[in-house]
């Protein structure tokens, strides 16, 4: 169990450095990075299903101005591992792995995707 954590760990640090730096080939995408992570956890076909999930909801985000892209790599694999990580996949456990990967990317800050803003000022 350790050494499977240490490996998810380890492909996740390497696929932040993906976005980033070295060498940007695109491994960070949530369907390549949560298929890796489902594959070190035993279940490739159940990380490829998260990372469809999640590629599809990573389409839909653009970063506009000087806004970041949020970073799906590592999220993705925490994805990933988590649905495969499940012994029989019930109706909650897509759920919870895409709750758990959507909320370590920044995707669900109060601030973005139209939600309301304080009109006033505090002094």
């Amino acid at each position: 169990m350790i050494a499977g954590l240490l490996a998810v760990t380890l492909l996740g640090a390497v696929l932040g450095l993906d976005t980033v730096s070295f060498p940007q080939a695109m491994l960070s995408r949530p369907l390549v990075a949560a298929t890796l992570g489902g594959t070190l956890i035993g279940s490739p076909l159940g990380g490829l299903l998260i990372g469809a999930a999640l590629e599809l909801i990573a389409l839909e985000t653009l970063p506009f101005g000087a806004s970041r892209y949020p970073e799906w790599g590592s999220a993705s694999v925490v994805g990933g591992a988590l649905y495969a990580s499940s012994p029989s996949p019930g109706p909650g456990a897509m759920t919870l792995a895409l709750l758990a990967t959507s909320s370590s990317t920044s995707t669900m800050k109060p601030t973005s995707r139209g939600w309301p803003q304080p009109t006033t000022t505090w002094p």
